[in-house]
């Protein structure tokens, strides 16, 4: 089938040249498809075979032109799809679009750019009711779920101290600190032993010394666990089989500070028989003590252990006077500079952190900015009036690794 081209002549002399077979008004055949040539004006003539698009009046290759309704195989394109910021021909990047719309068109915002639209999701049968799970992602990229009570989404925001006991933060633990002193006249420690709190200077072993029940075999405390610290301020315990009221000594020589005692295992009586008191070797002071009819000391003295700190958040305490118009000031002090952030000389160098005059009330002083206290901190809650009360004293917050 002959093609039809648009040439351009330079003379007639030259149409001659190529042996023209047919010549009409608007087109010209050559004989073996050899060459194409027009008149002295771009004209669209027949040719039967190949045109050559070298020589002197040629500049590039011509078109191709398709009479309407005749069957062609396309070739290939040089020009493929273009989907990302590059250079390209028109054709390439309308492909590139219409390719991006086909398959799916990911858009990424820069920092700080608000988004826009919406997000549907692709349900498997849309326009039903199919379920969608919902997830969330943890710090470490795992997904979960989000629990239901009642077909509705449970939404709870815990209070970090509530995290805190429920062991959800690491390197947290809750603190708490009782005392109770039935006398308190002047300048007592908050114990039931009263008097005034004398630290350890060193380590040592101990004598504890009870009930005459208060023993393995007895029906008060059989058993106790003494909380201590050495002069590392490292925390450490030690149990020990009262014997009565003879001295049992404890099997460690290091105890440089008491922090909590508590019974372990008890008789039938389920409480201390007499009162037990943990004492020097001398035992000519009292470190620690737990009453009769108690499991569990009630000191207010405690020491903040190494590669801690104490955060105190609720200062709880009453006075009861024995007699009206009379007061009782509850002081709670520490040996630590909180300006300087240090902790001051162990046992002789004490600051105020907080105090009130009580007569016949309880009170509860809750610091909304937490006090602070690093390690190797002694704190102590003494009392002193002008008459005698029975005071209680209850100190909570928690501890943390520094």
């Amino acid at each position: 089938m002959a093609e039809l081209y648009e040439i351009l002549l330079p003379n007639e002399d030259r149409a001659r040249e190529y042996q023209v077979k047919n010549w009409t008004e608007d087109k010209v055949l050559l004989p073996d498809g050899s060459v194409v040539l027009g008149l002295l004006y771009p004209q669209k003539v027949e040719v039967e075979g190949t045109v050559p698009v070298s020589g002197d009046f040629y500049q590039s290759t011509q078109p191709v032109s398709k009479a309407d309704g005749i069957d062609v195989v396309q070739g290939s394109l040089a020009d493929a799809a273009i989907v990302t910021d590059a250079n390209g021909t028109i054709s390439g990047k309308l492909r590139g679009i219409i390719k991006l719309l086909l398959d799916q068109i990911t858009v990424k915002l820069a920092a700080g750019v608000n988004l826009i639209g919406q997000v549907g999701i692709d349900q498997t049968t849309p326009g039903t009711t199919n379920a969608v799970a919902a997830k969330l992602i943890d710090e470490a990229g795992v997904s979960y779920g989000i629990q239901q009570v009642d077909n509705k989404p449970r939404v709870s925001v815990m209070p970090y101290l509530y995290d805190i006991a429920e062991k959800n933060v690491a390197g947290h633990e809750i603190w708490a600190k009782l005392g109770f002193n039935s006398a308190v006249t002047t300048s007592n420690i908050i114990s039931p032993q009263g008097g005034v709190y004398v630290f350890p200077v060193a380590e040592q072993h101990m004598h504890i010394i009870g009930g005459a029940e208060d023993k393995a075999d007895g029906t008060g405390i059989q058993e106790l666990t003494i909380y201590y610290l050495d002069d590392t301020y490292a925390q450490k315990s030690v149990d020990v089989v009262p014997t009565g009221a003879a001295a049992a000594e404890t099997s460690v020589s290091d105890i440089f500070r008491i922090q909590h005692i508590r019974a372990k295992t008890v008789g039938t009586g389920g409480v201390a028989a007499g009162n037990i008191s943990i004492k020097n070797h001398a035992e000519t002071i009292t470190y620690g003590f737990i009453e009769q009819g108690h499991t569990r000391q009630r000191q207010a003295v405690w020491t903040v252990p190494a590669g801690k700190n104490l955060y105190i958040v609720l200062f709880n305490t009453s006075a009861i006077n024995t007699a009206a118009n009379k007061y009782c000031t509850i002081t709670l002090m520490a040996t630590y500079d909180d300006k300087a952030d240090i902790a001051l000389s162990a046992g002789l160098f004490f600051m105020t952190y907080s105090e009130i005059s009580l007569e016949n009330t309880p009170m509860a002083i809750c610091f909304n900015v937490p006090l602070r206290f690093v390690a190797g901190t002694d704190l102590i809650v003494v009392g002193t009036g002008n008459g005698t009360a029975t005071v209680s004293v209850g100190l909570r917050g928690w501890l943390e690794d520094s």
